[in-house]
């Protein structure tokens, strides 16, 4: 029986809303390419559903339209009508999500699955990593912040052309080096999480 892609998309939000509001943890499958190296289609996430609290350079599962996304947090948003807001990216992207309303954030990755074994994200050193890593991907949504105002200039879109495209390359191969040398390190390893 085929089923409506909205229908399934409805009922995989309430599903999610559900699981918060029981206080449960669960897992998410990570299905698309933007947070990669960082993360891979196929792999396990475990999550906390309704976070109390969040942190700067945290993985949040948020619901973005029809979609559940997960994405670093790289800090707030202004606000919106008096609504604190956050801004997040994919560690594989240039440009920063639209701003995230809080109670979009449906849960918190506390662990992720790589190979057979499962790695915090909560202890120390990988709070640190994972806070490098926001400001990383600040600095690089910031680079395509400048690409777009070139691209607006006489002449500029030529030249914006050129750089996106190695502004992109140069990001991902800086990620890619990273995630190799540092990703086991800075994590730890631990049972399966509870939920999962």
């Amino acid at each position: 029986m085929q089923t409506d892609p909205q229908l399934r998309a409805e009922l995989v939000l309430a599903a999610v809303e559900l699981m918060g509001r029981a206080g449960r943890n669960g897992t998410v499958l990570v299905q698309g390419e933007s947070m990669h190296p960082t993360l891979r289609p196929g792999q396990m996430l475990a999550v906390e559903f309704s976070p109390d609290v969040t942190a700067r350079g945290d993985m949040l599962v948020f619901r973005q339209g029809d979609a559940l996304l997960v994405h670093r947090l790289v800090g707030p948003a202004p606000p919106l009508e008096g609504r604190p807001r956050l801004r997040t990216r994919g560690d594989g992207v240039l440009a920063l999500d639209p701003p995230v309303d809080l109670d979009r954030v449906v849960a918190l990755v506390v662990a992720f699955k790589d190979g057979e074994q499962w790695w915090s994200t909560r202890h120390r050193a990988a709070r640190a990593y994972a806070w490098c890593l926001a400001w990383h991907d600040l600095f690089w949504a910031a680079v395509g912040v400048v690409l777009r105002r070139l691209e607006r200039r006489p002449h500029g879109s030529k030249i914006a052309a050129r750089l996106r495209p190695a502004a992109g390359a140069v990001d991902r191969r800086l990620l890619r080096c990273v995630h190799r040398l540092l990703s086991r390190r800075m994590h730890r390893r631990v049972a399966k999480p509870e939920g999962a």
